[in-house]
């Protein structure tokens, strides 16, 4: 299925497996989201001077997984806003030349296996967002803008490996 924008505003609805591109110049966003529990998967977005993917007005639950972003020059390719808090993230791929990850005002929301390239007005930008968290994800740390009184947390898993002169112990319990 090739769309050309997708708005949603009631919950429980799958988007997956399409190629969202949107008219240049229409300002059209790629997925826009008002409603809490949704899947978003495996979908590919092409925006030129348009946001990618919005998620906004007190919204929560939202899976967005697998996806590909890819928006212009001043542009967002993921935007997050309204009280939209508590949504999932993994393994999206976020290439823009805009902003990669605006989150305006959104708490809890987490990040996982996900990679942010090519974003030079921001890898991630927060307004007051609280408590969003990237876990393995990739992207320039230096390229972090706060406008306000938010934060993140960055997070990569570990894998340890305990060893004594006998050799590599199992099941030991690491504090």
């Amino acid at each position: 299925i090739r769309l050309t924008g997708y708005y949603g505003n009631t919950g429980y609805n799958v988007i997956e497996n399409n190629v969202i591109n949107t008219t240049p110049g229409s300002g059209s966003t790629g997925i826009s989201i008002s409603s809490s529990n949704n899947n978003i998967t495996n979908n590919t977005i092409y925006t030129g001077a348009s946001n990618g993917l919005d998620l906004n007005n007190l919204i929560s639950n939202n899976q967005v997984i697998n996806n590909s972003l890819h928006t212009g020059s001043g542009s967002k390719a993921i935007v997050i806003a309204y009280q939209t808090d508590n949504n999932y993230f993994y393994g999206n791929l976020i290439n823009s030349t805009g902003t990669g990850f605006w989150d305006y005002d959104g708490d809890n929301n987490l990040i996982v296996n996900s990679v942010i390239i090519n974003a030079p007005s921001g890898d991630y930008r927060s307004g007051t967002g609280n408590n969003n968290t990237f876990v393995n994800s990739s992207f320039n740390t230096s390229n972090v803008i706060f406008d306000s009184t938010g934060d993140i947390k960055v997070q990569w898993y570990v894998d340890v490996n305990i060893t004594n002169i006998s050799g590599p112990l199992e099941n030991a319990n690491v504090s």
